[in-house]
């Protein structure tokens, strides 16, 4: 039975999450053997697709994994590493190898220059054209951007538990296709706080239904923005429909995924309306699969941290309401067991003093006939100024 090595990017628990929720719709027969941030190591029934792979917005690499050894011997790692570059070239029937060894978690010390040196001098003693690439100074481990751009054989060790781990990269991310999607779109609004991509890719992964469903699905996203959640929606295959106070932000949302069609030729539908947020249920009708959505997150850090004691308050009883008229109203549309991703700000005061709301709208929404699906799930860039909390919650209609 094969098994896999998941890397995961910033946010490893949110990862986590959603390749379990990916992997239950799809009914992929595979255990989770362990789970060490950033790493995860999956046990398969039989080897996993790459169209799987490319569901997935928190996960940076997969990689098949080969050998497990009881201690980090190096004479033994350069053996098996070298054994496997030449299968892979012999597979590939080429007779140059371009490498790179990685390091991932805690993985015992080991000299990367050393053992990678003597990898490529083993393999040219074989007769082959070899080439190596080493991780930047500073790091142990090369970027997907490194091991695309070079045409790597990429080799990682990791640890589970007392045995090391031997993976050979079979997966990277397609950053090429995530930078288009972000930065390439006609239109943004980066003074509105636009949500990543990739976080948006995860949501809409933990909102999906939990069993499959007969497609298409149908997403809303009720504060859509410029339409990014919607944009990784489609990208999915579900149609989607946006709505948003502001009708700048609206039209934002059709040209950019009108864009989006024409450029992954997609056949999934979208539409898009102007509406309050807290009252979407009086406009759509339609039968909706999930709700998936980042409202207003209020002020950042730097300005919060100057607002008064009372002024705080105020702010977050104002966000509140708002987050909890929006999920009373979007329980009528939502079907029995229905969800809803979701993300609420918390707020960096000071060094040690957090504001929060997340516990409060958690225990409103069970009130209103909500449960907790998964979550909450921290979410911050390290230049962030705004620090995200992702929350899954249930429709419990009967």
């Amino acid at each position: 039975m094969p098994a896999y090595l998941f890397v995961f990017g910033n946010s490893p628990d949110l990862a986590q999450a959603e390749l379990a929720a990916v992997l239950n719709r799809l009914s992929s027969p595979g255990k989770i053997a362990s789970f060490s941030p950033p790493s995860l190591v999956l046990q398969a029934d039989s080897p996993l697709s790459s169209q799987l792979f490319e569901l997935l917005g928190g996960t940076v690499k997969i990689g098949e994994i080969f050998d497990r050894l009881p201690k980090t011997d190096p004479d033994e790692l350069q053996k098996n590493i070298v054994q496997k570059l030449i299968l892979a070239a012999k597979e590939k029937q080429k007779d140059k190898i371009s490498f790179g060894i990685s390091q991932i978690g805690e993985t015992p010390p080991v000299n990367l220059l050393s053992l990678t040196k003597a990898v490529k001098k083993t393999l040219e003693a074989a007769g082959y054209k070899v080439r190596f690439v080493l991780p930047t100074r500073g790091e142990r481990e090369l970027t997907s951007v490194v091991i695309t751009k070079e045409g790597l054989d990429e080799i990682i060790l990791s640890q589970s538990g007392k045995e090391v781990l031997l993976t050979k990269t079979v997966w990277v991310q397609n950053f090429e296709s995530w930078n288009k999607r972000d930065y390439d779109r006609p239109k943004v609004a980066p003074h509105t706080g636009m949500i990543p991509p990739k976080l948006a890719r995860m949501m809409v992964n933990l909102a999906l239904p939990a069993t499959s469903f007969k497609p298409p699905a149908v997403v809303l996203d009720p504060f859509c923005g410029v339409g990014t959640i919607l944009a990784e929606a489609m990208q999915l295959g579900a149609d989607v429909i946006g709505t948003d106070i502001d009708p700048k932000q609206v039209q934002r949302t059709k040209e950019n995924l009108a864009w989006l069609k024409d450029q992954y030729s997609l056949s999934t539908k979208f539409s898009a309306h102007q509406s309050d947020a807290t009252q979407i249920s009086r406009k759509i009708k339609q039968k909706l699969t999930a709700i998936v959505t980042e409202p207003d997150l209020g002020p950042n850090d730097l300005q919060i941290r100057r607002y008064s004691p009372e002024s705080r308050q105020t702010l977050m009883e104002k966000l509140t309401n708002l987050y909890l008229s929006g999920l009373k109203d979007w329980h009528h549309l939502l079907p029995k067991s229905g969800r809803v991703g979701i993300v609420l700000p918390s707020f960096t005061i000071s060094k040690d003093k957090e504001l929060s709301l997340v516990k409060m709208v958690i225990d409103k929404a069970k009130i209103m006939g909500y449960s907790l699906s998964a979550g909450p799930f921290k979410y911050a860039r390290p230049q962030a100024t705004v620090r995200r909390n992702i929350c899954v919650f249930e429709s419990e209609k009967r």
